[in-house]
């Protein structure tokens, strides 16, 4: 037991936080959504009255899912790159913020889309279903009459195809599993996104749990990419699901998104660069009675009708498919190709080892790509037949992009998005509840504790950690614990300090 000089000491060194407060957030752009992008936004932070860039969030993410099926744009590298326009976006907000009024607000154009689509689907799945009643029982008589084989052949050649199902109505979705996500998209729009005002129901759901996140975050990482999704199943066996886009805004709160920005898997598979975060500072407080502006509602209801006209156009199928999106090309002009190259340059310089941008590099080194699909989702949105982007439209794009910037920096700056501070937590944790020991050796870590930490060197970088914040100090008058010996040997804060 600690004697009572020991116990003094500790008090006198009462542990610091392992996270730490975040910084102030520098204004959300906004002015750089272009006009129809940013009237709509100011006017639902009017409206709302929630953080200008959980408004401005919101907006983005419904005009990207609106137009990700119409255009890929090409990154100027080598020959060219074709890039999806899709993008991934998360705001952090506490509970009271109105995650769910700006989601709410901000959707109304793809929710009335959908239910449009689900009344075409309920008549069109009525006709499909006589249809294929009908060709079953055809198929049916010819393969049981008498006839040679050669005729049955024919017979079933002009028959034809089963008729095909109509498109399951589905756009967004709120917590989908990988494998479910692919099933829709086999079955149902090809152009879809994961839109979630509590977006803890995603992180943690079961597409989400320890056995299946991998997969998970290997497969949206892969969507964001554009690439083909390659399944074989015992059961469905191989199947090939081409020309898909899917963008994704979860809104969560803070302890969820600690959750997610700092899973050391979901950094290492890349899923994180991928996507866009924002954590605006808390308006509660401040959210003063304001007499209804009628200017206001009229600005969202031509931003609903814009993107219910956009949504409502043919999508671009590939010939002979159903639903395989075939997007066609849009390309920098030469000034916004001009810009971008400096924006490149600066996220690679930025991103050495003594660069700013080196604790975000994964991140970093796509924000270029970054740029280039939010500029072409503010081109389409202003033209939906656009096939070049503007210099002003890449201005704006790479404007927003180092906001994004400077918000991850921030979390970073935190702890919000270090894994080892993470995972020193959940040491801590350990050694409060479970070890029950007073003092702790390196070796006691690595070999009893937790799973992810499984060697000496982890075990030492983590260790390292909570004696700089205070949780634990060196006993050098320690030298062996339960008579085993051992170089290094910690006393534990007691955990109500």
């Amino acid at each position: 037991m600690m004697n009572n000089i020991e116990s003094k000491l500790y008090v006198a060194e009462k542990p610091r936080p392992l996270r730490r407060e975040v910084e102030k957030s520098i204004d959300f752009p906004v002015e750089a959504l272009g006009k129809t992008l940013s009237s709509a936004t100011k006017a639902l932070n009017s409206i709302i009255q929630a953080p200008m860039s959980l408004c401005g969030q919101s907006i983005l993410a419904v005009a990207t899912l609106s137009v990700q099926a119409y255009a890929d744009v090409i990154i100027p590298i080598g020959s060219g790159h074709k890039k999806p326009l899709s993008c991934f976006f998360v705001s952090i907000a506490e509970s009271g913020e109105r995650k769910s009024g700006c989601d709410s607000e901000a959707s109304k154009a793809i929710k009335e889309h959908e239910i449009e689509l689900n009344k075409l689907y309920k008549s069109d799945f009525d006709n499909w279903n006589i249809k294929q009643s009908a060709w079953d029982s055809e198929r049916k008589r010819i393969l049981n009459s008498n006839k040679p084989i050669i005729e049955k052949e024919s017979s079933l050649s002009e028959l034809g195809s089963e008729p095909s199902m109509p498109l399951k109505p589905l756009i967004i979705c709120p917590e989908p599993t990988y494998q479910g996500l692919c099933i829709q998209f086999r079955e149902g729009m090809p152009s879809m996104g994961i839109f979630s005002a509590e977006g803890g129901q995603f992180i943690g759901g079961h597409g989400m749990t320890a056995e299946n996140k991998i997969a998970t975050a290997t497969g949206l990482s892969s969507l964001w990419d554009g690439e083909d999704i390659k399944r074989v199943r015992v059961i469905d066996g191989t199947s090939i699901i081409s020309g898909k886009r899917l963008s994704m805004h979860l809104m969560v709160q803070p302890k969820l998104s600690i959750k997610l920005f700092s899973d050391s898997d979901l950094k290492d598979q890349g899923l994180l660069s991928r996507v866009l975060v924002t954590y605006p500072e808390s308006t509660i407080g401040t959210r003063m009675f304001k007499e209804f502006d009628e200017a206001d509602s009229e600005t969202l209801n031509r931003f609903t009708k814009h993107i219910l006209s956009t949504l409502s156009l043919p999508l671009p199928i590939k010939e002979n498919t159903q639903n395989e999106l075939c997007p066609r090309e849009l390309h920098l002009s030469e000034g916004a190709k001009n810009l971008w190259k400096d924006y490149l340059n600066y996220s690679e310089l930025g991103s050495s080892k003594d660069g700013k941008l080196c604790p975000i590099k994964g991140l970093a080194l796509k924000m270029p790509e970054h740029a280039c699909r939010i500029a072409g989702v503010m081109s389409l949105i202003e033209n939906i037949q656009a096939i070049n982007i503007s210099e002003q439209n890449m201005k704006n794009a790479i404007e927003l992009t180092k906001f994004y910037e400077s918000e991850a920096l921030r979390l970073f700056n935190a702890g919000y998005i270090d894994p080892n501070i993470l995972l020193a937590e959940r040491l801590l944790n350990w050694l409060h509840n479970n070890w029950n020991k007073e003092i702790v050796s390196i070796p006691d870590i690595y070999q009893r504790g937790l799973n992810s930490i499984s060697d000496a060197k982890t075990a030492r970088k983590i260790v390292s950690i909570l004696v700089e914040h205070g949780y634990m100090h060196l006993a050098e008058d320690l030298t062996e614990i339960e008579s085993i010996k051992r170089r290094e040997i910690f006393r534990i804060i007691p955990k109500e300090l």
